[in-house]
């Protein structure tokens, strides 16, 4: 036994030494916003995509699983980590290009979504102000394909920039090359966990702007606004959200953990025949869209506490850690909603989270 730790050791030691920057049994209580308390085998901080093609050829990358991490703000750890974890961090904000109405923008990675939602609007570019207040970094808004209040992020990229660790090479894809679908992309799917995105290229508008304003919630307050522009509409974000999300600083939480099902139209008749009340909103190839934090109130879980986890107060679709849960609760309670809301209205809810 002692001689295979020994063993280990030296092995680690020896593949390490090349490459100084990765840690061993890194702590991820901060590289994730449920709060969790889980550590990585080895991790490294990515600032540079010079970092990438050195570590390709590093053992410790070769022999271990991978993962990529972002903001840490779509996913659940339920036990520690036992590979490799990439948290990409490249940094910076610069204009490419530009014209009369509109402005071409290239970010890192690393940079914070809200930040960013907040620099372009101090400069009066508008596209991404309904974005708001959305926790993560850039880098993860092209994978997820964040949307909110009747904006998705696939409106306004004009490319994706990112490092194929299996091919050792940059790799760029075009907003149709990216496959975006609804909270999908493909770097969620053949990428996943292959791609490490290091830029995001934006096209934002100069005045004037046309805000969109069909969210029923931005409807029925939009006309409070002494003014009507992007920097008024992303503070009227930012209250809607505060007025009904949890602060993940506070409540650790990683915002939806369920994605909207959607449903096909006969199954849709079914459900508003017997609760007329149903939220659906009209999908691509007439499917349509229907609320899961509806199906989770109507299924009796809404306020619905299991150990120290819980679903939110004034959002049920927001699982929160109450202040000491461990991944599995959070996963257990997950579970129970999916059970309960397929036995009462036959659909599956499907997490919207990553979950390890």
């Amino acid at each position: 036994m002692l001689t295979r730790q020994i063993t280990k050791l030296l092995y680690i030691y020896e593949n390490l030494k090349s490459m100084s920057d990765i840690k061993i049994n890194h702590p991820l209580l901060s590289y994730n916003t449920f709060g969790i308390s889980a550590t990585a085998a080895y991790f490294i901080e990515i600032i540079s995509e010079h970092q990438l093609e050195e570590l390709s050829r590093n053992p410790v990358f070769v022999k271990n699983e991978v993962l990529i991490l972002g903001g840490g703000s779509n996913i659940l750890f339920t036990k520690d980590f036992p590979g490799l974890i990439l948290h990409a961090n490249i940094q910076g904000i610069e204009v490419t290009a530009e014209n009369d109405s509109t402005v071409w923008v290239k970010a890192g990675s690393g940079v914070s979504w809200d930040e960013f939602v907040s620099y372009a609007v101090s400069n009066d570019w508008g596209g991404i102000e309904n974005l708001s207040a959305i926790p993560g970094s850039v880098g993860a808004a092209p994978v997820q394909n964040i949307g909110a209040y009747g904006t998705e992020v696939k409106d306004v990229i004009e490319k994706v920039e990112g490092y194929d660790l299996l091919l050792e090479r940059v790799l760029t894809f075009s907003a149709d090359e990216c496959h975006f679908g609804y909270r999908n992309s493909i770097f969620k799917t053949e990428y996943k966990n292959r791609l490490l995105i290091t830029h995001v290229y934006f096209r934002l508008s100069k005045p004037p702007h046309v805000l969109i304003t069909k969210y029923r919630n931005v409807a029925e307050k939009i006309d409070d606004l002494p003014e009507k522009t992007i920097a008024s509409m992303r503070d009227l974000i930012i209250r809607i959200r505060e007025a009904k999300l949890p602060d993940y600083r506070v409540l650790g939480n990683a915002g939806s953990f369920f994605k909207n099902p959607i449903i096909h139209a006969v199954v849709a008749d079914r459900l508003r025949a017997s609760f007329p009340d149903v939220p659906l909103y009209p999908d691509l190839n007439k499917m349509l869209k229907v609320s899961a934090a509806w199906l989770i109130e109507k299924s009796g879980c809404k306020s619905l506490r299991m150990g120290n986890a819980a679903t939110h107060t004034q959002q049920p679709l927001v699982l929160v850690n109450l202040g000491s849960a461990t991944g599995k609760e959070i996963l257990a309670l997950s579970a129970h909603i999916q059970k309960t809301v397929k036995e009462k209205f036959g659909i599956l809810l499907v997490p919207e989270v990553n979950i390890y």
